[in-house]
C-alpha cells in the first residue's frame, strides 16, 4: 500500500484555507536558488584546486572573490529559506 504524502492529506481546493502546498513556492525557489550555488560553488573548488597546483596569484584570487560572492548569495537565500518556512509553519498554525 502507498504511503499517503501531504498532497494526498490535505484539500486540493485552493480555495479551502486548509490547501497549503508543503513545500510553498517561495521555499521551493529558495531551494533551488540554494541548490544552483552549490552546484557553483563545487565546480569553483575543483577549478580553485588545480589553480593551486598551476594558476596565477590573479586567477586565484579571483577565484577566491568569486567564492566570497557565492557565500553571501548563499546566505541571502538561507535567510529567504528559513522566512519561507517560518511562513508556512505560521500559515498551517505551528507559531
Amino acid at each position: 500500500m502507498k504511503k499517503p504524502t501531504p498532497g494526498d492529506i490535505l484539500p486540493q481546493n485552493p480555495s479551502c484555507s486548509g490547501a497549503v502546498k508543503v513545500p510553498t513556492d517561495r521555499e521551493v525557489k529558495a531551494l533551488a536558488a540554494l541548490k544552483k550555488i552549490k552546484e557553483k560553488t563545487r565546480q569553483l573548488k575543483n577549478q580553485s584546486a588545480d589553480l593551486q597546483t598551476g594558476g596565477s596569484e590573479k586567477e586565484k584570487k579571483a577565484a577566491g572573490e568569486k567564492l566570497a560572492r557565492l557565500r553571501e548569495e548563499w546566505n541571502l537565500w538561507e535567510k529567504e529559506r528559513k522566512a519561507a518556512a517560518d511562513e508556512r509553519m505560521a500559515i498551517l498554525g505551528h507559531e
